[in-house]
């Protein structure tokens, strides 16, 4: 079995054979104002900000494509009965505010994504459930007023503590907002007039947020269930309205409560979650990269590590680079402005010797979020019981007990198991996912993904460098006991159907990725790590800014705000002359 990126898929991709926007590196200049590192999701969104201002803007990757841990690649396999067809993978199940009218559509839409290109996203038509051998069954619609009568349908006697908490997602989104989009009164006033020069300097943006946004600073400490506990005493409920926690990497005892009022007001109250129609998630970071490049000037290096920053008297000066090809020299790119959009402590701990003592304890001691192992399988659809609900929801949890989603790593599976299965061929039934060789969709087959915690990060790092033999036997053995849960619990006919298989662990996405402990959400979204005590857009250093999950938040939405937000920092102070 291989890997979801097999050696020689990332050698013949990254090394030998650059295809996406392999023509872009011939554009490389040895002078650009400002470069960003890093081209997943927020450093896409960052640069394209840029370089539509008028800055000279260089794009480093070290892969040969963007999109980061959003990414998504089309492979040649074998299927068991022996079948070559062609496969469409994504690291990525849904987006958020990508319908027309929401605001990272509209954002994407300002910088010239053609949508023609992209395709139009669709809405899943309910979000997440979650289902136990017990029978006990909780899901998540879509929508604000839908759900908030779902809840109270099936909890009559907390009907009165629901409003309550509903009200309190509708105070939180309205002070979530950008001024200009808030109500009229005294707090939009002082945010507009304050908020720019205060954001920097964390004492004076405490106070302003006392008066502007208390419900941020009342719920800012608290996790999830301390959350769900002040409002409810139905345990029952309480689980219903944690259950996509999950999705952050954490149990809800430790997930940030007021992080989880945003996921769930960016789905009921901002487009929910949708999936890209007709084409693969890889198309839409491929158009805002064309957009970088053609439109704005803007450069893409793929297949380019960035090997040193340059500071000379606590000033950025450049970035050293050097593409991922034999005998390539290390070169220089002069940039008076460098964002770091890639992993932070990866980039920036080399430059411990240059950064105050204490930013670097602060950023050596953040936590890494739990990484998932995940299956990506191909299967026989007629080998299976499917009816309407396997392709309603967004994702279904299979749990052992509701219990279970308390689960940190999978350390007591699989007596105690948590698995998120989700059905891209069926809520996508029109993009691309099995086709022949020559591109003719192949419906007979469909593709399904399997994740779940992954087991300690540590244990399979070891595991990996000393023994790989064992390493592979243990992720297989994981597999298969995943496989067999889902079959016994959910989707009886499982193995039968299964044609093609393919996984990766914290290891592995660590090891393509370039993210510490393969921690796919950054750093853990708990109410010590949630803005604002994770890293500031801000470094020590002059010049050198930071963006993507480590200072804002994990998840798509998350990278894409913290990409727009330190452009429009960077925009601001060099607009200053700073």
């Amino acid at each position: 079995m291989r890997c979801a990126m097999s050696r020689w898929h990332i050698f013949f991709n990254a090394v030998v054979f650059p295809r996406v926007f392999s023509g872009y590196n011939k554009q490389m200049t040895r002078r650009d104002s400002i470069v960003v590192i890093g081209a997943g999701v927020g450093g896409l969104v960052c640069a394209t900000i840029l370089a539509k201002a008028g800055f000279g803007v260089s794009l480093i990757e070290q892969n040969n494509k963007v999109g980061g841990l959003s990414q998504g690649w089309e492979r040649k396999i074998r299927l068991a009965n022996g079948e070559r067809v062609r496969a469409t993978f994504d690291l990525t199940h849904l987006m958020s505010q990508f319908l027309p009218g929401e605001h990272f559509y509209e954002l994407y839409t300002s910088l010239g994504v053609d949508w023609e290109t992209v395709g139009a996203f669709i809405p899943t038509s309910k979000i997440a459930c979650l289902r136990a051998p017990s029978g006990e069954f909780f899901e998540i619609l879509n929508g604000f007023e839908e759900s908030r009568a779902q809840l109270k349908q099936l909890y009559p006697r907390e009907s009165v503590n629901i409003d309550r908490y509903f009200q309190l997602l509708d105070n939180i989104d309205e002070q979530f907002q950008a001024p200009p989009h808030r109500r009229p009164g005294w707090q939009r006033t002082l945010e507009t007039l304050l908020a720019p020069g205060c954001e920097k300097y964390l004492p004076l943006n405490a106070m302003l947020s006392l008066l502007t946004k208390p419900h941020f600073v009342k719920w800012h400490k608290h996790t999830q269930q301390q959350l769900v506990d002040a409002f409810f005493k139905d345990d029952q409920l309480k689980t219903h309205l944690s259950l996509i926690a999950d999705y952050m990497g954490l149990p809800p005892s430790r997930a940030s409560g007021l992080m989880m009022c945003l996921v769930v007001l960016s789905f009921w109250k901002h487009g929910g979650p949708s999936v890209p129609k007709r084409s693969s998630y890889q198309t839409l970071h491929n158009e805002l990269a064309r957009v970088l490049v053609e439109k704005h000037g803007g450069t893409v290096h793929l297949g380019t590590k960035a090997i040193d920053i340059t500071v000379e008297k606590n000033r950025v000066k450049g970035v050293s680079i050097q593409a991922y090809r034999r005998g390539t020299e290390l070169r220089f790119l002069v940039a008076s402005t460098v964002v770091v959009a890639g992993d932070m402590k990866k980039i920036l701990l080399p430059l411990a010797d240059r950064l105050p003592k204490k930013y670097v304890q602060k950023l050596s001691r953040m936590k890494m979020a739990t990484s998932f192992l995940t299956v990506h399988m191909v299967v026989e659809r007629d080998k299976l019981p499917l009816n309407d609900s396997h392709g309603v929801y967004g994702t279904t949890m299979v749990v052992s007990s509701p219990s279970a989603l308390e689960i940190e790593q999978s350390k007591e599976f699989p007596k105690k198991y948590n698995i998120i299965v989700s059905f891209p061929g069926l809520v996508r039934p029109q993009a691309p996912h099995v086709s022949t060789l020559d591109g003719q969709p192949l419906n007979k087959y469909l593709r399904m993904d399997l994740s779940m915690k992954c087991p300690s990060y540590e244990k399979l790092a070891i595991l990996r460098q000393s023994d790989k033999p064992a390493y592979k036997a243990l992720k297989e053995k994981t597999v298969m006991q995943m496989i067999d849960i889902v079959e016994a619990h959910f989707l009886p006919g499982l193995k039968d159907a299964l044609q093609y298989k393919l996984s990766f662990t914290a290891a592995t996405m660590e090891r393509y990725c370039s993210v510490t402990q393969g921690a796919v959400y950054g750093f853990e979204q708990t109410p010590n790590q949630f803005p604002p005590y994770r890293m500031s857009p801000w470094t020590p250093i002059k010049g050198l800014y930071a963006t993507g999950a480590g200072t804002l938040a994990g998840g798509i939405a998350g990278v894409i705000a913290a990409g727009e937000r330190t452009a429009n920092i960077v925009i601001r102070e060099r607009g200053r002359g700073m």
